[in-house]
């Protein structure tokens, strides 16, 4: 990600989610989160850290580790479909609207 300002949070968007913990890495430090505040009803996840984030253009990256229901409402974590073009198969696959760098899925 981006880091256009210094900054001590970051607020994402977060439907149906629980987000465990947050790790920043940048320029080979890492940054755990200190708080995690889910607002519901704006549908909206901060993350606050102990130091500031530091201005770094595609240098940073953000690992979150969440649960939540892979649902069909097109919001959170959800479940969608696509038409493999070489076998014409309907295939799933899971997304969300945040950036994830790496996802793990239980059953």
């Amino acid at each position: 990600m981006e880091v256009a300002e210094s900054t001590k949070s970051i607020v994402l968007n977060a439907v149906d989610l629980q987000l465990h913990s947050a790790t920043v890495t940048s320029a080979g430090k890492e940054l755990k989160s200190t708080k995690i505040e889910v607002d519901e009803e704006k549908q909206t996840a901060t993350l606050e850290f102990e130091n500031e984030l530091k201005v770094a253009t595609n240098a940073t990256t953000l690992d979150i580790q969440f649960t939540g229901e892979l649902n069909d409402k097109m919001a959170g974590f959800y479940r969608s479909s696509y038409i493999d073009k070489k076998t014409g198969e309907k295939k799933w696959l899971a997304t969300t609207q945040m950036g994830i760098r790496s996802l793990a899925i239980a059953n």
